[in-house]
């Protein structure tokens, strides 16, 4: 990478960028803990 500078080439900087935001959480719906019932009579 110091002898040849891929890293600012600006086709893959969009690539790097696309990868961050697909990758990043979005706004799913929140999760919900501790109010399932158990599976059987312990």
């Amino acid at each position: 990478h110091e002898t040849f500078p891929i890293y600012y080439h600006p086709d893959v900087l969009r690539v790097i960028t696309n990868a961050v935001r697909w990758a990043a959480p979005g706004d799913g719906p929140v999760p919900v803990f501790g109010h399932a019932k158990p599976l059987e009579h312990i």
